[in-house]
């Protein structure tokens, strides 16, 4: 047991909110990039909170409760692309790919929202052979969730994670895909601020897995 439990919140009241967003989008044989930026501005903005415990399993777990806050605004940005190496490689079949989203958040006190995650960007090298095989490499960068970010002086901050994936596949016959993968090579120990968010101590529990691997076998009828 962590320590805490959620309760369900009879008096919540609906969300409600006005939203904007200006988004740009560009497609060609080769590449793809989409750009996004949003503002939103709510009222019974719902919030996911510690309302009573001190995480001390079996004799005071936390209790968390979705809560109306009143007022609140959110705003971005989001960008992704894609892009075929073709044109730009003596070898065929390489291709990259990139999302990064950043958001912010306050409430009517000028506060910042827990629930806003930390900016996080997420990049892949691919190479996919005309022989039926293919590898991917993947990046994903969190940044840290700072103290002048959380609303809450006992609440504790999160540091930035660099996780590396390496995945390969195979196709021996067709409609057949084995596939393999080496998660966070690094061995890297961090935390997914949504597991996090309203801890006053630190848990191993909930770190994020270690490096750890996987073997597939997909056939499709």
């Amino acid at each position: 047991m962590h320590g805490y439990v959620n309760k369900p919140n009879p008096d919540l009241k609906a969300e409600e909110s006005i939203s904007y967003e200006l988004g740009w989008r560009h497609n060609s044989v080769v590449t793809s990039s989409e750009i996004a930026v949003f503002y939103s501005d709510y009222d019974n903005f719902i919030e996911r909170q510690q309302v009573s415990g001190s995480f001390i399993p079996m004799v005071d777990p936390a209790v968390f409760q979705s809560v109306n806050i009143g007022k609140a605004t959110i705003k971005g940005i989001e960008f992704s692309n894609r892009l075929i190496w073709d044109g730009f490689m003596p070898i065929e079949g390489f291709s990259s790919r990139i999302a990064a989203a950043y958001t912010e958040g306050e409430d009517g006190n000028n506060d910042p929202l827990n629930s806003v995650n930390p900016w996080n960007v997420v990049a892949g090298l691919n190479y996919d052979s005309v022989n039926n095989w293919g590898t991917t490499f993947n990046l994903r960068y969190t940044a840290a969730k700072d103290r002048n970010d959380i609303n809450g002086d006992d609440i504790l901050p999160i540091s930035s994670a660099t996780v590396l994936d390496l995945i390969a596949y195979y196709k021996p016959i067709k409609n057949l895909t084995l596939r393999a993968g080496i998660f966070n090579v690094t061995d890297e120990e961090y935390y997914n601020w949504n597991d996090v968010n309203g801890q006053t101590t630190e848990n191993k529990d909930l770190t994020e897995p270690g490096r750890n691997w996987s073997v597939t076998a997909k056939y499709e009828f």
